[in-house]
């Protein structure tokens, strides 16, 4: 059987179809890479193939897949490469490459042998019976698949995003823990204004079992009658926030304390501070009860 190779349409092909994969693949395993290093790989790799097609071709090369993996690799390196990478972070992300890889043909099949396109290409005379799908075909249709992959993956992001706005924290005092959901609120710029550190600001119901109390009555106490029990300030370390709630013209005070540490975990960090500042809310942030605490919202952005 005799074939004809058209070195030019395969290097052509190849470019685009590895720099679509390329920029996907980083896009996947959030790996940052410039334009320049992608379409630097993707050459490399278009080069390397052209060159292993005629040395195959001409008996040199007798495994074809394993130059072809060596190939994939270096463009790999060239792509992502950081100083001081594990070996196993470029193998993983020639995986999620070869997979990318076998979405995209997929799609392109599907495209053309599923759907009224490979119909209307062959009446349009574009393309005729057991010919190869054209070139631009395939460049087309990759430069589609990319901007749907690239969609798709910031829909994902924005709803991950969405998600992660919820928090589980917990507040240590002394050797009692107590465990809230809390909302990261971006409108929450509550500062303790001595130190000038932010302030978080939780319902006082949820976490009265691990405070005393004493105090936890005085505090009410405060809220209600605006009477400050003497007693509050004595061994607590107690400050008093300033606020403003929206619509209401003139600052209000809650109490704040300096308990030991709290620990904030979503579904991507996990990580603890000492001696945080929680102002105490005496009533319900959250009628429908999804969170009881409110998030410095300048704080948790750093973070994230």
């Amino acid at each position: 059987m005799h074939y004809e190779i058209y070195l030019d349409v395969v290097f052509l092909i190849n470019l685009m179809f590895e720099f679509v994969v390329l920029r996907l693949t980083g896009s996947i395993v959030r790996r940052k890479s410039t334009l320049f290093r992608c379409f630097l790989a993707a050459f490399t790799g278009s080069t390397l193939l052209c060159v292993m097609l005629v040395l195959h071709s001409a008996g040199m090369i007798r495994s074809p897949l394993t130059v072809m993996a060596v190939c994939d690799f270096l463009m790999t390196v060239i792509a992502f490469y950081r100083k001081k990478e594990k070996i196993y972070k470029i193998l993983g992300m020639m995986v999620v490459s070869y997979i990318v890889s076998f979405l995209i043909g997929g799609i392109l099949n599907a495209v053309y042998g599923y759907t009224v396109v490979g119909y209307y290409w062959n009446t349009l005379g574009s393309a005729v019976e057991n010919k190869a799908v054209s070139w631009y075909f395939v460049c087309l249709g990759a430069l589609i698949c990319f901007i749907l992959g690239k969609t798709v993956l910031f829909l994902l992001k924005k709803m991950k995003d969405t998600k992660s706005i919820y928090w589980e924290v917990t507040l240590c005092m002394g050797d009692s823990e107590k465990k809230v959901t809390a909302l990261a609120d971006t409108g929450n710029h509550l500062v303790e204004p001595i130190s000038g550190k932010p302030v978080h600001v939780v319902e006082i119901g949820v976490i009265s079992d691990i405070m005393k109390a004493e105090f936890t009555d005085a505090v009410k106490n405060f809220y209600d009658k605006n009477i400050m029990d003497r007693g509050l300030y004595q061994g607590n370390g107690i400050r008093m926030i300033p606020f403003r709630a929206v619509g209401t013209p003139n600052e209000k005070l809650l109490v704040g304390i300096s308990i030991d540490r709290m620990k904030f975990k979503n579904h991507t960090i996990d990580y603890e501070t000492e001696k945080p500042y929680v102002a105490l809310y005496d009533g319900v942030l959250a009628h429908d009860g999804s969170y009881h605490m409110l998030l410095h919202g300048g704080e948790m952005m750093r973070r994230s």
